[in-house]
């Protein structure tokens, strides 16, 4: 049984999809018939969506060393996968599929790549300011930018942010300790809006 451990960035949902269409074989239903369900494409494995398949096998008489599992994937990893510090998944594994023989494949990419690839996913879907910003674009009927070669004023950004904790100081909103000296910086004459 082989788990394809995920690394953000690096490749993998093109592995998951592989392992879909030859180890997985034929789709009945929702799921790959030889992949574990609970695996994402890009998501945590779900022991519980898991838990509910291997029940209705085991209900519908499949006997536990017959189950038809024969891989999954997900952003979860699987090691260690014996002693004190072994993983959820990893039990998992052991207890539901105990004559399954359980290895660990993963991949891996270039430095420079990942860097790049986690940036620009970053700055386009996770950074809520670009977010806000390419919503406003699209309002427009504008592409959305994710970097100063797009377009992307990364100033302007800041300044807003900048300008939003200011506005949050004043009215006495809460603030975390770093938001709480830069309010502190400002209030003493310092330039936080310098960049």
């Amino acid at each position: 049984f082989f788990h394809f451990h995920h690394l953000y960035k690096s490749g993998g949902t093109s592995i998951s999809n592989f392992m879909d269409k030859t180890v997985g074989l034929r789709k009945s239903g929702k799921y790959w018939e030889g992949i574990l369900p609970g695996s994402y494409e890009s998501g945590n494995f779900d022991h519980d969506e898991a838990l509910a398949d291997i029940n209705k096998r085991l209900e519908e008489g499949t006997n536990r060393e017959d189950l038809p599992y024969k891989a999954s994937y997900a952003h979860t990893g699987l090691r260690p996968v014996y002693g004190p510090h072994r993983t959820k998944t990893a039990k998992f594994f052991q207890e539901q599929m105990p004559n399954k023989r359980l290895r660990a494949i993963t991949m891996l990419r270039e430095p420079t790549d990942f860097r790049a690839s986690n940036h620009a996913m970053i700055m386009c879907g996770l950074n809520a300011e670009i977010k806000k910003f390419n919503q406003q674009r699209a309002k427009k009927g504008l592409d959305q930018v994710c970097s100063p070669k797009d377009g992307l004023n990364v100033s302007a950004l800041v300044d807003v942010k900048t300008q939003t904790l200011i506005d949050k100081c004043q009215s006495g909103a809460k603030v975390n300790v770093q938001q709480k000296k830069q309010c502190q910086d400002h209030a003493n004459g310092v330039d936080i809006f310098e960049h």
